[in-house]
């Protein structure tokens, strides 16, 4: 019979032989090696004294990675989420020794002061940085503020959303189409948060790209933000709204095929030039009106053939040119 043998019970150098909670904060995530290790200066464990154990010789932490994520080969999520001055819990791996951190996850809170000075367990990054330090704010929690929607705690993004709305969009109008009325502009529509907590999930990065996932009894949202304003947000009722704040570029390698079962506008305030390398077919199976406030200037290479059925009349300053 085999007996599998496990570690020698008199060895302390092997993972798990001693099993070693701790909470820490964590000060540096530049990983030299680029594994998403950060720094962490753990409670109990560490002195808060800067000068006595500086950021620079805290011992690199391994984060553990949820099994939805490969970690292997660019599959899976990258393992750079936490930020100089979260809050984690692990384990060391090597016990006492504490020199093998372990993180297992990042912990929110009430921050009670914004920066400490001179002292570890913060952000101790000095002079300019790209972002933070953090954290940002004090006596308010940590939860995104999207998902709390907490009175006079609306990010400014939503306040330049309702300054930038775009409001009565003239389109082209025809009265015999459209039964006399020619009130047809249209609005942008009104940003529809109305987040309750805990309904909203919400995924926000450091220059402020946002994610939502709203699950708010009739107000449920689909919401992804750039940082320079642009998103698109589907509402409640199934609307898709974009709005893009610079150019767009759009590339169909192949066909493109659009269907439109109700009614299109299409309003542009410049210039609008369309050209086609192949053949163009247009299709109208009622009215069609043009208006050109200008200049109309036609240019055929070849023939050009009208068909009328019914005659053709053209109308000029001077009366009616009946051509049949």
């Amino acid at each position: 019979m085999h007996t599998k043998k496990g570690p020698d019970p008199d060895s302390q150098d092997y993972a798990g032989y001693q099993f070693v909670w701790f909470f820490g904060v964590v000060e540096d995530r530049n990983d030299p090696m680029k594994l998403g290790r950060v720094r962490v200066r753990a409670f109990g464990w560490h002195s808060s004294d800067l000068a006595k154990v500086p950021t620079n010789s805290l011992p690199w932490a391994q984060v553990v990675m949820p099994p939805t994520s490969a970690s292997i080969s660019d599959v899976g999520s990258t393992p750079n989420g936490l930020v100089e001055g979260s809050w984690i819990f692990g384990f060391f791996m090597d016990g006492e020794k504490a020199q093998q951190p372990m993180i297992l996850g990042s912990l929110h809170g009430i921050p009670t002061q914004v920066f400490r000075d001179f002292e570890g367990f913060r952000d101790t990054r000095e002079g300019d940085v790209d972002y933070g330090p953090y954290p940002t704010r004090s006596n308010e929690p940590d939860t995104n503020r999207l998902a709390r929607n907490d009175a006079n705690s609306a990010p400014s993004f939503h306040t330049q959303r309702v300054e930038n709305r775009t409001e009565d969009v003239d389109v082209a109008h025809e009265k015999t189409i459209y039964s006399g009325s020619e009130d047809l502009n249209w609005d942008e529509p009104a940003n529809p948060w109305n987040s309750q907590y805990p309904y909203n999930h919400v995924m926000q990065t450091e220059s402020g790209h946002v994610k939502e996932y709203d699950d708010t009894p009739g107000s449920r949202r689909i919401h992804e933000r750039h940082s320079s304003g642009t998103f698109y947000e589907v509402h409640e009722n199934g609307d898709l709204q974009h709005r893009i704040v610079n150019d767009r570029y759009t590339i169909v390698a192949n066909n493109d095929f659009v269907n439109i079962k109700g009614d299109c506008n299409i309003t542009i305030n410049g210039n609008m030039k369309v050209k086609v390398l192949g053949d163009y077919d247009l299709e109208i199976l009622g009215n069609k009106k043009e208006t050109v406030m200008g200049t109309v200037v036609e240019t055929f290479a070849q023939t050009q053939t009208t068909e009328a059925n019914t005659g053709v009349a053209v109308t000029t300053p001077n009366g009616v040119i009946n051509l049949n």
